[in-house]
């Protein structure tokens, strides 16, 4: 894939818009159980002079909301009753804001933002394109495991979201710091799928793996802002990031029959875009990939022991294209330096594959709506 992205550069664009410029952007924040780490970037919010905006910030479960400025471009939406989910409380805060914004921009209650981010956004809203994400870099590289979560959230903007945009198909969504239209954005929440899992009250994490799918199914193109930067806390206790990962792990699997379609469907049609579309969406975490490799190496060793240097070198290929991304990414040297504890990240994930395994296994939200807790 970085290969091909040197070589095959096709250019991207949306469809024809008639808002050039004129922008107005409802600001969602979900917040859990703590307010006061939503601060920051209400600051920085405070200081946004150029754009037409409001925030809707999303206090659930927060007894500590009295910590909050007053500011006119600012609401304060406090449940009646508990939300308990990052999707409710988006439809919450849309409900509130009445539809009268022309975009809505997703942050998390963590997240703080580059100063050219909304002027990056507009770049490609002005180019046509009605669903954009931002590039989410790491806020925190303090410890090993927030370095080595840096390193995967790098790794995959540079995949499966930068070689994806411009190789002319569609980059994969996160949870945060994504834009999208207001006539997508009423779409998307009012799916019947969405609809269904609130009503039988199942945990529907995967709220951007949902909105992904909505933007494929209507063909709706997404671009990949990469220089505008969101900074999002990464996680920094192994039990937090063995609970994270178990989540995404089900995502992934939970996400696994549509994946092997748009990838079957671009095969059958030659079509690019669903080629590398279903590339990326069939990827598999460290952990599984390791077990995949793991399960080959003992079926070589026994009936093909040829093929052992070939998985060999396969595995170092793969391993020198996470350390590619990373130089191509100008990472911090510190973050470069936790390279070769990659074997510590892919124990992390076993362990949340394992927990997967766990009867009556229960997704709890948390503060910053990044992990869960059982």
């Amino acid at each position: 894939m970085i290969s091909l992205h040197y070589f095959l550069k096709p250019g991207n664009g949306g469809e024809e818009n008639n808002l050039r410029g004129k922008y107005d952007f409802g600001i969602i924040i979900p917040a859990y159980g703590n307010v006061r780490i939503c601060l920051e970037v209400l600051t920085q919010l405070s200081d946004l002079k150029d754009e037409s905006f409001h925030v809707y910030l999303v206090a659930d479960n927060a007894d500590d909301i009295d910590v909050l400025p007053e500011y006119s471009w600012l609401t304060v939406i406090v449940p009646e009753s508990l939300l308990h989910l990052k999707l409710k409380s988006m439809i919450r805060a849309y409900e509130v804001s009445g539809g009268n914004h022309s975009h809505y921009v997703i942050f998390d209650s963590d997240n703080t933002y580059d100063q050219a981010f909304f002027s990056e956004i507009k770049k490609y809203l002005d180019s046509g394109f009605r669903i954009v994400q931002g590039r989410r870099v790491a806020k925190n590289t303090d410890a090993d495991i927030s370095r080595l979560d840096a390193i995967a959230e790098c790794y995959k903007n540079y995949i499966e979201r930068i070689v994806a945009f411009e190789l002319g198909s569609f980059p994969t969504l996160s949870g945060s710091g994504v834009c999208i239209e207001k006539r997508c954005f009423v779409e998307y929440l009012e799916l019947d799928f969405i609809r269904k899992n609130l009503e039988n009250r199942n945990m529907l994490t995967a709220e951007d793996k949902v909105m992904h799918n909505y933007a494929i199914d209507n063909n709706i193109d997404i671009a990949f802002a990469k220089k505008a930067i969101v900074y999002d806390a990464k996680i920094d206790r192994p039990d937090k990031l063995v609970n994270q990962r178990s989540r995404w792990l089900l995502n992934y699997f939970n996400n696994l029959p549509k994946s092997l379609s748009i990838f079957a469907k671009g095969i059958i049609a030659f079509d690019r875009k669903g080629i590398i579309l279903g590339f990326n969406s069939l990827n598999p975490p460290i952990v599984v990939l390791a077990v995949l490799s793991l399960v080959c190496l003992i079926l070589d060793l026994i009936f093909l022991p040829l093929w052992v240097p070939v998985l060999l070198f396969s595995a170092v290929v793969f391993f020198a294209g996470i350390y590619a991304s990373l130089k191509l990414s100008n990472v911090s040297a510190q973050v470069l330096n936790s390279f070769y504890k990659l074997p510590l990240f892919g124990i992390y994930q076993f362990l949340g594959l394992l927990s997967l395994l766990k009867p009556k296994r229960k997704f709890e939200v948390t503060q910053n709506w990044n992990t869960e807790e059982e």
